[in-house]
């Protein structure tokens, strides 16, 4: 059942579409906080270039890999949802459902915003960014460069249903299936990681970040850890939920040291990735974070201003993602560069809340509307 949440902002009225029936504020808060480390650390990278020093050590946990997991997450409680209750009696149609949810969320926005980018680059755009090849199994030349999490989302979607159906006709089993599905997902990664790092002839960490971590093939096992969560969320939850104080605690460590290893260890160089860093380290980051949830599902939250922040900020974070760097970052560059005339401090604070501003019209104008309009191809009830 639809249901329609009013949240307060500033004084104002706006109205978000909410399609679960009650929302997750802990959840909400991991979005909120992962769409602002992704601006913080592109902001300290642009600041760094400025200032000409190298502020790159920012000690705050990457948002793309929080975004990843809470996708799995979340995608993988529709789609298990939508197995149990239609009973796999057709299950071409819970595969289209499942596909037009998922690609009126998020296609029309990056299309859209594609076309912009493509505008201001001199109506340049690789055809690969137009279906998610930019980064398949190599980096290519991308000037909208931070849709490289974007495709390995929409391959872990388009790739999801069908593994798992096959699985389903061979094993007669959601559960069977949906864990094979995972076990799927990470081997591929591993196997494509310790592909990479055979090929390379330098295991350096900038080489890393490029050749490893920014491509599909081996970034689809965060995403399937997420799904895995959402496995034990429905099939044990008494699993699930136990000890939440003590995952939380864990998975914060675990969040913490990969964090402190990747931006300070390995950014300058103090030590070297090595077979296993290599390999392992995003795998085992992704369970310090699933491990979080629990907490996060049970986590109760009263303060009227954190929640409608936190939950404005949910909401329009994929358009944030899609606008904040190409686009808004490199214009308030641009003017800083040209004008100098305005402290950079200054320029940060309306940066942040142009950012904001510009995203939520986004959200409201093209984001939402897609999202209201899939209901009309689709025959499954409201989902998130």
């Amino acid at each position: 059942m639809k249901t329609r949440h009013t949240v307060y902002i500033f004084n104002s009225k706006v109205f978000l579409n909410n399609e679960c029936s009650t929302r997750i504020i802990g959840l909400d808060i991991l979005r909120s906080i992962a769409i602002l480390n992704v601006v913080a650390i592109h902001l300290v990278i642009v600041i760094s270039a400025i200032l000409k020093q190298n502020l790159l050590w920012l000690p705050i946990p990457d948002g793309v890999d929080l975004f990843f997991v809470l996708s799995g997450f979340l995608i993988g409680n529709i789609f298990i949802k939508s197995l149990k209750e239609n009973n796999n009696k057709n299950l071409s149609s819970i595969i289209k459902d499942f596909w037009i949810m998922r690609w009126f969320r998020t296609l029309p926005n990056y299309y859209w915003i594609t076309f912009l980018v493509f505008c201001l680059n001199k109506f340049q755009m690789p055809i690969k960014n137009l279906i998610f090849l930019q980064n398949f199994y190599k980096p290519c030349g991308n000037p909208f460069p931070e849709t490289w999490s974007l495709a390995v989302e929409e391959w872990f979607y388009l790739l999801l249903p069908i593994f798992t159906m096959l699985f389903l006709k061979l094993t007669k089993s959601n559960l069977k299936a949906v864990i094979i599905t995972v076990l799927l997902f990470i081997f591929i990664s591993l196997l494509s990681r310790i592909f990479f790092y055979n090929q390379s002839e330098l295991h350096d960490f900038s080489i890393y970040l490029v050749n490893v971590r920014n491509i599909v093939l081996s970034r689809l096992d965060s995403i399937a850890v997420g799904l895995f969560g959402a496995v034990l969320y429905h099939y044990y939850p008494k699993f699930f939920f136990s000890n939440k104080n003590i995952k939380l605690i864990i998975g914060l460590l675990i969040i913490a040291t990969y964090t402190i290893y990747t931006n300070v260890f390995c950014m300058y160089k103090v030590i070297e990735i090595n077979w296993f860093n290599w390999n392992f380290s995003l795998l085992i980051s992704a369970f310090g974070i699933l491990l979080l949830f629990p907490y996060l599902i049970k986590l109760e939250v009263r303060n009227k201003f954190v929640i409608a922040f936190v939950t404005f900020t949910s909401n329009i974070s994929y358009s944030m993602y899609l606008i904040h760097k190409t686009i808004l970052l490199n214009l308030f560059l641009l003017i800083y560069l040209k004008l100098k005339i305005i402290p950079l401090a200054v320029l940060v604070v309306i940066y942040l809340l142009a950012l904001y501003f510009l995203s939520y019209l986004n959200y409201s104008l093209i984001e939402k509307y897609f999202i209201k309009l899939r209901y009309k191809f689709t025959n499954t009830s409201s989902i998130h």
